[in-house]
């Protein structure tokens, strides 16, 4: 009640900007739900809302953009999709041959083999190309039997790791 409380309280008088810590800090789900929902409003009124948090996955659902600081530092200001994606985009290959896929695809330097990890028939991998026209062509060309292909990028969280090394603050 006191987190909902003081977000009611800064919201007394108009303004432009407002300025946010750990705001679901302490909240039920239902009420997490409630403050993201109030926080999506405000900003579509043009409201400018800084959220300093270390729940890095309510960052990713409530934040349009991110800066990372460490030790005092900026290292990082973008689109919370600029900061999943800087770490490349990974693709996920169903397919009855990973380890013939993995060789061919580290043979045309389309992957890094310390990127590709094999489990279940699925090979998923960090790739060095944007292209996964080119990268299905090439396996079906080698001779690898394709089920089914899907991409994905890296989580927020996942990213402020191989960013900063550790876990800490984002901002």
């Amino acid at each position: 009640m006191k987190q909902r409380l003081a977000i009611a309280a800064a919201l007394l008088w108009p303004r432009e900007l407002l300025v946010l810590d750990e705001p679901t800090n302490g909240l039920d789900p239902q009420g997490i739900v409630e403050v993201r929902e109030l926080l999506r409003s405000l900003q579509q009124q043009g409201m400018t809302i800084f959220v300093s948090s270390h729940i890095l996955s309510e960052v990713e659902i409530i934040c349009s953009e991110v800066a990372v600081m460490r030790e005092g530092n900026l290292i990082f200001q973008g689109t919370t999709q600029a900061f999943r994606g800087s770490l490349g985009e990974q693709f996920t290959l169903e397919t009855p041959s990973p380890g013939l896929a993995e060789s061919i695809l580290v043979q045309l330097g389309l992957v890094e083999r310390d990127s590709v990890v094999i489990q279940e028939g699925r090979l998923t991998a960090k790739l060095t190309t944007d292209e996964i026209e080119r990268v299905v062509a090439a396996l079906v060309h080698g001779g690898v039997g394709i089920r089914a292909v899907g991409n994905s990028s890296h989580s927020l969280e996942e990213a402020f790791v191989a960013l900063t090394g550790r876990s800490g603050h984002a901002r």
